[in-house]
């Protein structure tokens, strides 16, 4: 078995730099919607027998057209569901990696773990 992982199109959260996390209605943009429909001609040859999708709104309208277009129904698997942000979801990219970086000391965004991150978010 063959298994092919793909990200959701660009979205609208990711023009705006923003933190979608798991915040519902996060569509994709014009882009995005480009991206999922060339999905078909990328992978639409391939003998494809399932697809599992998140249940972000972003992640369905990826798969939507190459659904359409092999026949298959999507399955819909709440454990694919994208990372939750907690206080940081819906805040700038950018202000959340300068406030985490000098709250916590780093002296580069890279240094940031997800436990840093976790304790940097609660001070």
């Amino acid at each position: 078995m063959t298994v092919i992982l793909l990200r959701h199109g660009r979205s609208t959260s990711n023009t705006a730099h923003v933190l979608a996390g798991r915040s519902e209605g996060v569509d994709l943009d014009e882009r995005g919607r480009e991206q999922a429909e060339a999905l078909v001609d990328r992978l639409g040859s391939l003998p494809i027998r399932a697809l599992v999708s998140s249940p972000l709104l972003r992640c369905m309208r990826t798969i939507e057209p190459l659904a359409a277009a092999l026949g298959v129904e999507p399955i819909v698997d709440e454990r694919l569901s994208e990372v939750d942000y907690g206080q940081w979801t819906g805040r700038k990219r950018w202000r959340t990696r300068w406030t985490t970086r000098h709250n916590c000391g780093l002296k580069h965004w890279s240094d940031l773990s997800p436990n840093c991150a976790m304790t940097c978010a609660a001070q």
